[in-house]
C-alpha cells in the first residue's frame, strides 16, 4: 500500500513538473549545454541567447546535425549549432518570427543603427552625385529631385541611394531637365491612367515623340533610345513596363518592380507598354544566389554548369565559406538570354552536389 503510495506521489510530481514547464523547451548547445527558451522558440531566438553577436550574423543552423533555417522552430531536446557569416546583417523581416524580448530588441536596435549608416551614406553618395555634374543640391532641389525620382521622402530617397539604385544618369537628367525652362509644367501635367493603376493599364505619354505609339517592341524601334533598369535588372520573358526619363529615352523596369509601381502612380502619363521582341543573339545581365554545404571543388563545379553545359558568360563570381560551418553563399552576375534560359540554368545548379538553394537575385 505504502508503495503504491509512493508510486502515485512521483506520478504526480511527474504531471506536476510537466506542467510547470509546459510553456518552455529545453534544448542543448553542441557541447552538451543545455538550454531553456521560450516555446516556439526559432532557431534565431537560440542565436541571439547565446549572444547578441552570433543573433546578428546568423545565416541558418544545424538542428540534430541538419541544416535548417534562422526561422525553423525548436523543440526540447533538439542539439543546435548556429551557423554565421561576417556578410550577414540583421533584416527587419526577422522581427516577423522570433519570439523573444531579447532577440526582438538587439535586432531593432541593429536596424535602426544600419538604417542611420545608410541615411548618412546616402545622403553623401548623392551629393558626390550632384557636385559631379557641377550643380547645387539645396533644400528645394532635394524636394524637387525627390518629386523627380518619384520618392515619397527624403528618408526613401537616401536610402534607395545608399543601395546604388541612383545612378549620376539620373540626376544628370534632372539637372539638365531643370535647367530648361517649364520643367516644373512638365513633371505637374495631369497624367492619365488606366482604371487599375497597374502597368499593363499605362496609356500613352504626352506630348513626346512616343505619343503615337500604342506598344513599342524592344529591338524593333532603333530610333527609340532605352536602357535596362538596374533596380530589377528586367530580361525577355519578364513582363515589363517603360518609363519615360527624358523627352526621347526610355528606361525599361520589370512590371512588378518597385520603382516603376512608385513611378506609375504619380507620373502615369510617362509610363508606356513595352513587349519583348525576340533577339537570340543578345544576352542581359542577371545574378543567381546560392547556398550550400561546402566541399572540394564546389566552385569548379558550379562554373562547369553555367560556362561549359549552358555557354553562358560570367561576369562575377564570389563565394565566401564558413569553415566552422562547412557551409558556403555565393553570388553569381551573369549573361542569359531569357527567364528560359536562367530558368534552366538555376534548375542545373540546384542539381549541383553540395548546393541546397539557388535562386535569381531580386534586386
Amino acid at each position: 500500500m505504502l508503495q503504491r503510495s509512493e508510486s502515485n506521489a512521483l506520478d504526480f510530481l511527474d504531471d506536476f513538473k510537466l506542467t510547470l514547464f509546459t510553456d518552455e523547451i529545453f534544448v542543448y548547445t553542441p557541447k552538451g549545454e543545455m538550454r531553456n527558451l521560450p516555446k516556439n522558440s526559432t532557431a534565431l531566438d537560440f542565436a541571439y541567447h547565446i549572444h547578441t553577436d552570433l543573433g546578428n550574423k546568423c545565416i541558418g543552423a544545424k538542428v540534430n546535425h541538419k541544416l535548417v533555417s534562422l526561422n525553423h522552430g525548436l523543440k526540447s531536446g533538439d542539439q543546435i549549432e548556429i551557423l554565421t557569416s561576417e556578410r550577414q546583417n540583421p533584416k527587419e523581416e526577422w522581427l516577423d518570427f522570433v519570439i523573444t524580448a531579447k532577440a526582438k530588441s538587439q535586432i531593432k536596435q541593429a536596424v535602426k543603427e544600419d538604417k542611420k549608416k545608410l541615411l548618412l551614406r546616402g545622403r553623401n553618395i548623392l551629393e558626390r552625385m550632384f557636385t559631379q555634374v557641377k550643380a547645387e543640391i539645396d533644400d528645394k532641389t532635394l524636394k524637387e529631385f525627390i518629386k523627380y525620382t518619384g520618392m515619397n521622402s527624403e528618408t526613401e530617397l537616401f536610402l534607395e541611394a545608399a543601395k546604388g539604385k541612383i545612378e549620376v544618369k539620373t540626376v544628370k537628367s534632372f539637372v539638365t531637365l531643370k535647367e530648361r525652362s517649364g520643367w516644373l509644367n512638365y513633371l505637374r501635367k495631369p497624367f492619365v491612367r488606366g482604371k487599375s493603376g497597374s502597368p499593363d493599364d499605362a496609356k500613352s505619354v504626352q506630348n513626346s515623340d512616343l505619343s503615337n505609339l500604342k506598344t513599342i517592341e524592344l529591338y524593333t524601334n532603333s530610333s527609340i533610345e532605352y536602357k535596362i533598369a538596374e533596380c530589377c535588372n528586367p530580361i525577355p520573358g519578364d513582363a515589363v513596363i517603360g518609363f519615360v526619363s527624358s523627352e526621347t529615352s526610355l528606361e525599361i523596369h520589370r512590371a512588378n518592380c518597385p520603382s516603376a509601381i512608385r513611378l506609375n502612380s504619380r507620373y502615369g502619363e510617362r509610363m508606356k507598354k513595352v513587349k519583348w521582341n525576340a533577339a537570340n543573339n543578345i544576352t542581359f545581365k542577371t545574378g543567381v544566389q546560392i547556398y550550400g554545404i561546402d566541399k572540394q571543388g564546389i566552385v569548379s563545379d558550379v562554373s562547369r554548369v553555367v560556362s561549359e553545359e549552358l555557354n553562358l558568360n560570367i561576369s562575377a563570381f564570389h563565394l565566401e565559406s564558413t569553415s566552422a560551418s562547412g557551409t558556403f553563399e555565393g553570388t553569381i552576375l551573369l549573361y542569359v538570354n531569357d527567364t528560359e534560359n536562367l530558368e534552366k540554368l538555376i534548375s542545373k545548379i540546384k542539381k549541383v552536389d553540395g548546393v541546397r538553394k539557388a535562386y535569381r537575385i531580386r534586386q
